[in-house]
């Protein structure tokens, strides 16, 4: 049965004729056009494949940096559970900026950060002051290597040190006035005076050695100083501890952050101008108490054109094994709010990549 089936196939097959005249479609060609983009495309498909792997290879790196710095904030808040923070910026020991050695060169130094040819700034100020005791070079160091990540250009201000003080130097009403207060009061009035002083600065931001800036500290501080104009003022609060300021009936410009002052406390990070230096080195003395309480009096009482950006763009910090020179049990007192975006934690997640 299967031969007789193939037999009658293959006739009626051979039946079958194809005319001399259908008209059948040419087979199609590849247009040169067609040709380049195949080759474009294969050519790039490495450079795609690539380009994968190493977005892969950086996401693994990002997250072990993540990892790392998240057990670095966890092994820092079961150590200070004292001094609670107000939110959850992961910031080393102090012992990973500065361990003895020369502060030249100290510990983990990220040498990759100055191969930038970004020019240095002082942020609009004719100078910016640190004021660092010079037995405490772990937190000089700790300063300058977040100073160089940010491209800041600072002088460095010698402490009036309370293991040295000469009590008998100060006037009358400080009596009462614990060593530590007291230096820290002389610190600033000695650089306040400084400013008051000399001619070649108008302006000048005095910062502390336990500070930290807003990522965007330069772009914000621009912003502010075009919202302020040729409005005159005598000490301007770039960081603060204050709970009162940023009040909407005293906004200067809102959007960029800038406001008259309603309570300022904590000079980790002001700037004064040459009548408020002047105002200031007049009315500080003499020491009756914390240098800042007295800055806020002096404010409360009507003497000083004060400005605050609100909220701060530099905070003061306290890291796991520091301790307060200014108060006698070493324990630390308030410090406000972080910052938004903190440069210490983008400067450390550098170091963990690099």
């Amino acid at each position: 049965m299967s031969n007789a089936f193939d037999s009658s196939s293959r006739t009626h097959l051979a039946a079958v004729r194809v005319p001399d005249d259908l008209d059948l479609p040419a087979p199609a060609k590849v247009s040169k056009t067609s040709k380049l983009r195949r080759i474009v495309l294969w050519s790039f498909l490495p450079i795609a494949i690539a380009s994968i792997i190493v977005n892969i290879v950086l996401a693994c790196r990002l997250h072990n940096a993540a990892s790392q710095l998240k057990s670095l904030a966890t092994s820092s808040k079961q150590s200070k559970q004292a001094t609670p923070r107000t939110s959850a910026t992961q910031r080393p020991p102090l012992s990973a900026y500065y361990a003895g050695n020369n502060p030249a060169n100290p510990k983990g130094y990220p040498e990759f950060i100055n191969r930038l040819s970004i020019p240095r700034t002082r942020l609009g100020f004719d100078e910016v002051f640190l004021i660092n005791l010079e037995r405490r070079p772990d937190h000089l160091a700790r300063m300058r290597q977040i100073a160089d990540f940010m491209h800041l250009n600072m002088t460095v201000f010698a402490a009036t040190d309370k293991l040295t003080l000469d009590r008998s130097t100060f006037p009358p009403g400080s009596e009462g006035m614990g060593d530590g207060h007291l230096a820290c009061w002389d610190s600033h009035r000695r650089v306040i005076q400084e400013v008051a002083d000399n001619p070649a600065i108008e302006t000048a931001l005095i910062l502390e050695d336990d500070a930290d800036f807003e990522l965007d500290l330069a772009a914000k501080l621009t912003a502010a100083f075009a919202a302020i104009g040729d409005r005159a003022w005598d000490i301007f609060f770039v960081g603060h501890c204050g709970p009162r300021e940023g009040n909407t009936a005293n906004a200067i410009d809102a959007s960029a952050g800038v406001y008259h002052s309603s309570a300022p406390v904590c000079l980790h990070g002001y700037a004064v101008s040459k009548s408020g230096a002047r105002k200031l080195v007049k009315e500080l003395s003499p020491p009756t108490g914390p240098v800042d309480l007295m800055v806020m009096d002096i404010f409360k009482d009507g003497k000083l054109d004060s400005l605050a950006m609100h909220p701060s763009i530099i905070s003061q910090v306290h890291l796991e094994g520091d301790r307060s020179e200014i108060n006698g049990d070493g324990g630390f007192g308030i410090t406000g709010e972080d910052v938004q975006i903190s440069a210490e934690e983008r400067l450390n997640m550098m170091r963990l990549l690099k």
